[in-house]
Parts: structure tokens; C-alpha cells; sequence
């Protein structure tokens, strides 16, 4: 018979310290690098599958109203999919919105202290600040070589993502910033 206390011991990182890090990884690749930041999160999902009670997870899911909205939001579109013409354009917007589902599902059970949030905080601003002066010397580089300015506006200065959701990571982050 294994000795789980004792396996849990010699473990290098615990399962929260696991779910630290993968929520900094993806908090820090969200502003630039959306693909690694994916990765995060799925590593997140499969700590938080591999590792939890089913009957507790279960029970906080559907504590939370907010999570229950998201899960239900969610099947209201795989609903939507019956009526769908377009099967092709709806297993796509199906997959744009799982996070929907899949955000409630890892975060009913990760537990969160107020320092592994301040790291996640400053993660999560270290990604935008990032992102911010990797974009700035893109356009630095292009206005160099073609002298024009519009390299430094909209959709010319946003090298990573759609500028919308660059103003939205930075806002978030100089609110972030400013709670600090």
C-alpha cells in the first residue's frame, strides 16, 4: 500500500502551487502570446481534473452564481448550435466561447491567498508592460524605416492582439497597478 502522506511530502510542488504557477504562466502570456497562454490553461484544467474530490468541485461549481451563469451562457449556445445553418460558423463560436465553461469548472476548487494574487497581479502586469514595449519597438523599428507615424496607432501599434483587448489588459492592469 503506498503511503500518500508520505508521497505528498516528497511531491516538489504542491497541487496549489501548481495552479499558482500555471494561473501566472497564463496571466503573463494572455497580453502577447495567446497560444502559450492556452497551454497554461489547459495545464490548469488537467491539475485541476487530476487532482480534486469530484463531490466538493461539484458542490462549489454550482455554489457560485456567477459560475452557474457562465455554464449555463454556454449551453444556451450549444442549444443555438440545433438551429444553426451555418455548422462550420457555430463549432467555431462554440469554441471561441469555452472558456465560458471552462473557467467556472477550474476555478470552483483553486484556492487563492492574497500573496499567490499579488503575484498573479504582477504577472499579469509584467505580460502587458511587456507586451506594451515589444509593440513600441516594433514600431520604433517600422517608423525608422518608413517614417510613418500611423506605425505608432490602432491596429499598426498592436502587434500581439486586436488593440480592443490590448486597451482592456492594460486598463485592467493599471487598476491592478493601482490597488497595489
Amino acid at each position: 500500500m503506498i503511503d500518500e502522506k508520505r508521497i505528498e511530502r516528497e511531491a516538489f510542488f504542491s497541487q496549489e502551487q501548481i495552479s499558482e504557477w500555471c494561473l501566472c504562466l497564463y496571466v503573463f502570456f494572455l497580453p502577447f502570446f495567446i497560444k502559450l497562454s492556452v497551454v497554461a490553461l489547459t495545464l490548469l484544467l488537467v491539475n485541476a481534473i487530476l487532482n480534486r474530490n469530484f463531490s466538493v468541485w461539484k458542490k462549489n461549481l454550482f455554489k457560485e452564481k456567477i459560475f452557474l451563469f457562465l455554464i449555463l451562457f454556454y449551453v444556451w449556445h450549444i442549444i443555438g448550435l440545433l438551429y444553426s445553418q451555418n455548422l462550420n460558423y457555430a463549432l467555431f463560436d462554440l469554441q471561441v466561447k469555452l472558456s465560458f465553461l471552462l473557467v467556472p469548472v477550474i476555478f470552483s476548487e483553486v484556492k487563492l491567498t492574497d500573496k499567490s494574487f499579488d503575484k498573479i497581479k504582477i504577472f499579469f502586469i509584467a505580460g502587458c508592460a511587456l507586451s506594451f514595449f515589444i509593440s513600441l519597438a516594433n514600431s520604433i523599428i517600422l517608423y525608422l524605416k518608413e517614417h510613418w507615424f500611423a506605425d505608432f496607432y490602432y491596429n499598426h501599434f498592436s502587434l500581439f492582439n486586436h488593440p480592443t483587448y490590448i486597451t482592456i489588459y492594460v486598463n485592467i492592469a493599471l487598476l491592478l497597478d493601482r490597488k497595489s
